[in-house]
């Protein structure tokens, strides 16, 4: 699957994507149900990407009913972070964050 979250007449952008990010969260959601009704246990299906899959991997991940066995983000951001309050620096204490920019940014950026 393949997103673009380019507005294609320049609307109101930050509507734009995100609804955008919200609909491919609902692909992942349904991809996720399917295994689930194929036998695979929550507990047992990891999501991951690079980039804006990334992205999207996190925000699937944490927007979904029930605990999943992890994420992994590469090069990547979490969308409508305002969304989660509690992703805090205090919080992440399990985070593994890494970048080469990492000493001119806090953790909270991310």
């Amino acid at each position: 699957m393949v997103y673009s979250f380019q507005s294609s007449d320049g609307s109101d952008l930050e509507c734009w994507l995100q609804d955008a990010f919200m609909r491919a969260r609902d692909s992942i959601h349904t991809l996720i149900e399917e295994e689930v009704r194929a036998g695979i246990p929550h507990e047992r299906i990891l999501l991951g990407g690079f980039s804006q899959g990334g992205a999207l991997a996190l925000y699937s991940t944490f927007t979904h009913s029930k605990s999943l066995a992890g994420v992994v983000g590469l090069s990547c951001w979490l969308p409508l972070r305002d969304e989660f309050p509690q992703v805090r620096e205090d919080s992440m204490a399990d985070a593994n964050v890494h970048s080469h920019l990492f000493s001119y940014l806090s953790l909270s950026y991310f």
